[in-house]
This record gives structure tokens, sequence and C-alpha cells, in this order.
């Protein structure tokens, strides 16, 4: 079963609109997120995020990017039980 959760407008580079839902990927993966958008060859692409590849993106932003936040303000998370 899956939840629709919110559509988000004006995303990425290319301004397009992402529905974000919240679905069940089974007892080994759990719940997820999925975001889905129109391709920019035609279509609609997904991508499915489980809490575990969630937690390894949010450690390479902050490796690679920077501090998640605003204005240079970190945003604290709890995903796991730990903070990161």
């Amino acid at each position: 079963m899956s939840t629709e959760l919110k559509t988000m407008q004006h995303t990425g580079s290319r301004d397009v609109e992402l529905r974000l839902t919240r679905f069940y990927g089974g007892e080994k993966v759990g719940t997820c997120l999925q975001l889905t958008g129109p391709m920019e060859m035609g279509g609609v692409g997904y991508v499915q995020i489980s809490k575990k590849d969630m937690l390894r993106l949010i450690r390479v932003w902050e490796k690679d990017i920077g501090p998640l936040g605003v204005n240079g303000t970190r945003i604290s998370m709890n995903l796991s039980g730990r903070k990161l």
C-alpha cells in the first residue's frame, strides 16, 4: 500500500513537479519514500529510497556538499535512534 504525502512544485534544475509517496517495500526493506517526476525525454520515472539509503544520502550530502540547514544552522536529524 502507498500513500501520497506531498507534491513539491518547482524542484531541481528543470523546475519540475515531484510527487513524494510513502510505500511499504516488504519485510526486508520496510517503509520507503518514492520520488516520482517527469523524465527529460518524456514519460515518468521514479526513485525509491529506503531509510538506510536516506541515511547514506545525508552522510554524503554533509561530507561533500555541506551541513543540512538554513542560513548556516544545522538541522538535527535522528532517523535511526542516533544523531548524525
